[in-house]
């Protein structure tokens, strides 16, 4: 089963402060564009979209997510920044891939993904997807 936020006119369009992942029998996010290209947001407080538990979570942004530390942060799985309008913000780090121990994050992105500092950082091991002519702002980590 995936959970679906999505914008748009009659739909809520923005979660906040932000969306925490605990079921790993459930582990997909599709936060996705609505009708008339609303787009699906979640922003505020420290994380946007966050999976703290090992897991292989599929999380697809085809949308906006904010956090003042990390936009995304997942211990494994795959994070997909789904077309050029994607966007992902963080103040630490756009999106952070696990920590010593935790399962290898893949991303792909076709947007935009920036922070402050670091637009992807992927503390073990990993694999990084940039498209062409698509930028990650600031550095890869």
């Amino acid at each position: 089963m995936t959970t679906t936020i999505t914008g748009g006119a009659g739909v809520t369009g923005t979660v906040t402060p932000g969306v925490t992942l605990t079921a790993i029998s459930d582990p997909s996010l599709l936060i996705t564009a609505g009708p008339l290209g609303a787009m699906g947001t979640i922003a505020g407080g420290p994380f946007g979209v966050a999976a703290f538990a090992n897991g292989n979570w599929d999380v697809v942004n085809q949308g906006s997510v904010d956090g003042s530390t990390f936009g995304i942060i997942l211990n494994g799985g795959t994070f997909t920044n789904s077309g050029t309008a994607s966007r992902v913000t963080g103040g630490s780090a756009g999106v952070y891939g696990g920590g010593i121990g935790r399962p290898p994050l893949t991303v792909h992105n076709e947007g935009t993904i920036s922070s402050a500092s670091i637009g992807i950082s992927l503390a073990t091991k990993g694999v990084i997807l940039n498209h062409p002519l698509i930028s990650i702002l600031q550095t890869v980590h």
